[in-house]
């Protein structure tokens, strides 16, 4: 399997494993434990954030650049959506 595909694997297992601990902190029945998931969850948004520069840097994971037209459409999208539940 070529490398590419191998840290595309790495970075999705890794993006699930940050939301897995996510909750964990949420449900964290005393402060060491929580202490303890806090340090895994940073630890482990670093690696996979440092794993998206490296795929990103051999353009393995490109970024598509929106145009300014789309972002202020979800811009006004966005804020028409707020005013209708701010109450």
């Amino acid at each position: 399997m070529a490398s590419k595909y191998i840290i595309y694997d790495v970075i999705a297992s890794l993006k699930s494993m940050v939301v897995n601990y996510a909750y964990s902190l949420n449900e964290a029945s005393s402060p060491f434990i929580y202490e303890e998931y806090l340090e895994q969850f940073l630890s482990l948004s670093k690696v996979t954030k440092e794993l998206f520069y490296y795929a990103y840097n051999n353009n393995w994971y490109p970024l598509e650049e929106a145009p300014s037209t789309k972002i202020k459409k979800e811009v006004t999208k966005l804020q028409k959506e707020l005013k209708e539940i701010d109450l």
